[in-house]
């Protein structure tokens, strides 16, 4: 039994091991005493579950933060491990869902997790409790996107119905959660079917309609009722769009700079790691364009291993930053660089796309060097990455400042009679 759940158990473990220092030399962070106000003064009647805060419409999220509430009042350092424990189910069902995704590779999944467990992009997520109300969609669109794979394989309707079940909840605890559909839809016809066949539609419909029904029961009504009611949400009506395009790239930029460990914080080991790591990320990139142009094309292989999976990572990636930049075009191009929150989905699909990449770069490569010791030489970059993620985020949870989500020298003065809100 050990055997069979081991990666599983070994996922939580480096879990604690690089997240454990974010319950040490914290607090509770803007958004958070809006939501603790709220519960002092006893104001959390029931419409107030089903009141946007900001745009976002997050009742499961609302409910959760009361019970905490209500069991630990201001002692912040459950609610660090709540999120541990999130990030823990999370990793696990994304070593699961990689699994799925690759079957026909047997350590891939579990290096993909360990490099998702471990990104820094999205360090805020797991340092601000509120954010928890982003962790919570990806883990219910996770579930949804595993059993909806288990069903198609093994046709059990029990599967079905956990799927559907789950969607509901992807939408309840922050905006990002309505996109949870397209993720559905694409994982359906990229990675189970790998074709959209016109003739197959009716019955794709028959299947998939209840994701649907899901998705315009809290779309529609959230969308045309609450949403243009709130302040943020007149005010984006007039949004500048041309912000989009600048706002994604950003978004790319910043999930690349923290994977090196770059960041103002940088510790020296933290420098050489990053120097080494872009001098290799440079030979690859200007590699892999000579290989292909150089080589005849029957005796090349292929940059993306599946072109199925290539197309649900990526759009899932761009969707990602995407909705983002399109619903925040009032804020500068640098805050979809630094904020974690605005980073954690796009790492979920950018790792996948990473993944699909690997087989195809090892074999690039083997035409060139030996393959087993470039097998090696990719471990060593990944055990450098490793060091430096571990090091990034011991850094900046032991920083006396924030450094996401808000401006550095606005960070230092985090006070708990704060009257006003930030837009999460």
């Amino acid at each position: 039994m050990l055997r069979k759940y081991w990666p599983f158990i070994l996922l939580g473990a480096l879990v604690i091991l690089f997240w454990f220092p974010v319950t040490q030399n914290n607090e509770f962070f803007y958004d958070d005493f809006d939501f603790i106000n709220t519960f002092q003064q006893n104001k959390a009647a029931v419409g107030y579950f089903f009141a946007p805060h900001n745009e976002h419409f997050m009742p499961m999220f609302k409910f959760t933060f009361l019970i905490m509430y209500k069991l630990f009042g201001q002692n912040v350092v459950p609610y660090m491990w709540l999120l541990i424990l999130t990030h823990i189910i999370n990793v696990c069902l994304f070593f699961y869902l990689c699994k799925l995704i690759f079957p026909y590779a047997k350590w891939l999944p579990f290096i993909l997790a360990v490099l998702f467990l471990s990104n820094s992009a999205y360090f805020e997520m797991l340092h601000w409790f509120t954010l928890l109300s982003y962790a919570l969609p990806l883990l219910f669109l996770q579930i949804s996107l595993i059993f909806l794979h288990l069903y198609m394989n093994e046709n059990k309707k029990s599967y079905l119905f956990t799927s559907v079940a789950c969607s509901f909840f992807i939408p309840m605890n922050n905006s990002i959660g309505f996109v949870g559909i397209l993720f559905i839809f694409l994982y359906f016809y990229t990675i189970i079917k790998k074709r959209v066949k016109i003739s197959e539609l009716s019955k794709d419909f028959k299947l998939l309609w209840p994701y649907l029904a899901v998705w315009f029961f809290f779309m529609l009504p959230y969308f045309f009722l609450i949403y243009p009611q709130t302040a943020s949400g007149s005010a984006k009506m007039l949004a500048d769009y041309s912000k989009v395009l600048p706002n994604i790239l950003s978004g790319v930029a910043g999930f690349l700079i923290k994977s090196w460990g770059i960041s103002i914080l940088m510790r020296p080991i933290n420098i050489w790691v990053a120097g080494f790591l872009i001098f290799n990320f440079l030979v690859f990139i200007v590699f892999l364009p000579l290989y292909f142009l150089l080589n005849p094309k029957p005796e090349r292989g292929r940059v993306l291993h599946d072109r199925g999976i290539a197309l649900f990572s990526g759009l899932g990636a761009l969707l990602s930053y995407g909705a983002i930049a399109v619903a925040r075009t009032d804020l500068p191009s640098s805050a979809f660089m630094d904020w974690g929150r605005y980073q954690f989905f796009s790492v979920f699909f950018l790792i996948i796309f990473i993944g699909n990449m690997l087989p195809s770069l090892i074999t690039v490569f083997s035409s060139v060097f030996n393959k087993q010791r470039f097998k090696y030489y990719l471990l060593f970059l990944f055990i450098l990455y490793l060091v430096g993620q571990f090091v990034m985020i011991r850094v900046k949870s032991e920083s006396p400042i924030r450094t996401e989500g808000l401006i550095i020298n606005q960070d230092i003065c985090v006070a708990t009679s704060r009257s006003t809100s930030t837009d999460i």
